[in-house]
């Protein structure tokens, strides 16, 4: 075991030693450059492990195990090839190189453990190689100089914390088998503009995407079944959207369209001012939503006197309460609209307010048999 206070500065290991044992070379300020032989296979844990003048290791071919915290705490280390024929880097294997800027993974690699490159705050890229199928808890975690991301269509998990803090992320490009999104997994990624999230995701963590203040326009897929109320900081910004909007699966619906038009819908309903111009997608369903909490009278007169243009958003997203609500009370339909509205449910297949809006022609305007509706 080379202590501390060793004076060589370049080490060449003699070929036939197969492995680095535990902490071997641990707090050896004075290292500046390993070069390991092809008869090594492993790299013992914390073998390198607070070697702050390390700038170079030279892996061989023919490794195929860099173990817990090998080169942990080597601040110097900028450059570490790694071989193709490693297939398991443990955990926080690299935590705290800050000056590594790039590193080349594997294509062997299963996983990226837990913490393998947290706050390597000069790696500016990094691309996952293809047949890894979870990145672990904070794997690149306060990586403050990321700017690229490459990920592999077999990724399958993203653990909590992986990314958290990577400041200089601007986008992201998920792969479409991706299943999960741990908690807090993008978190304080001020950058981080625009994202793509794959059919086929169903996890996204508490807080995965908090903090993420320039993030405000989002396509949550149908297949999320998990969306706790602080995935993205702007919903929870919004209690109100939230009590607006109860429904998972609605919510999901409506924060596609983005923070903005949010705020401007729920500003509409707060000053009452239904007139206001914004997209007829928030618009239409919120003043609904509203309506069917609330029975406000000024907003039942405006429903009334925009009718056509109510229906023509609502029908086709399914608000049969709503519809209901307008049939029982009256006064919404006339005989001049209501073939229009039930053509409309026809088209759009929407069954039961296709059957809502035909009882209501038939016990106010009298009974004509339309086209039979085909489903």
């Amino acid at each position: 075991m080379y202590t501390p206070e060793s004076n060589e500065t370049d080490v060449i290991i003699p070929d036939g030693v197969t492995e680095i044992g535990t902490g071997a070379f641990a707090m050896n300020e004075g290292l500046r450059s390993i070069k390991l032989p092809e008869s090594v296979t492993k790299i013992g844990n914390a073998a390198f492990m607070e070697c702050a003048g390390l700038i170079t290791a030279m892996l061989p071919e023919g490794l195929k195990s860099i173990s817990d915290e090998a080169f942990a705490y080597c601040q110097s280390l900028a450059e570490c090839l790694i071989p193709e024929s490693v297939t398991k880097i443990g955990c926080k294997a690299f935590v705290y190189c800050k000056n590594l800027t790039k590193i080349t993974l594997p294509k062997g690699l299963k996983r990226i453990e837990d913490g393998t490159f947290f706050e390597c705050e000069n790696l500016t890229e990094i691309s996952i190689p293809d047949g890894v199928t979870e990145i672990g808890a904070c794997a690149f975690g306060d990586c403050k100089s990321l700017r690229i991301i490459r990920f592999p269509k077999s990724l399958n998990k993203i653990g909590d914390w992986a990314f958290k803090g990577c400041r200089n992320l601007e986008s992201i490009v998920f792969p479409e088998g991706l299943k999960h999104i741990g908690r807090r997994a993008f978190s304080d990624c001020d950058c981080l503009e625009s994202i793509v999230l794959p059919d086929g995701l169903e996890h996204i963590g508490s807080g995965a995407f908090s903090s993420c203040y320039r993030l405000t326009e989002v396509m949550i897929p149908e297949s999320v079944t998990e969306l706790p109320d602080d995935a993205f900081e702007w919903i929870k910004e919004f209690p109100a959207f939230r009590q607006l909007v109860n429904d998972p699966a609605i919510v999901r619906k409506y924060i596609q369209y983005g923070v903005n038009d949010i705020r401007k819908g729920l500003e509409m309903l707060r000053t009452e001012h239904y007139a206001k111009r914004i997209s007829p997608k928030i618009k239409y369903p919120f003043l609904a939503m509203h309506y069917l909490r609330t029975h406000n009278p000024r907003l039942a007169l405006y429903i009334r006197n925009d009718i056509n243009n109510f229906m023509y958003e609502i029908i086709p997203n399914g608000f049969v309460q709503f519809v209901a609500e307008l049939a029982e009370t009256g006064n919404y339909f006339t005989a001049i609209n209501i073939d229009k509205f039930i053509q409309q449910a026809r088209n759009t297949k929407q069954t039961e307010i296709f059957m809502i809006l035909l009882n209501y022609k038939h016990t106010h305007f009298g009974f004509e048999a339309p086209e039979p509706m085909r489903l």
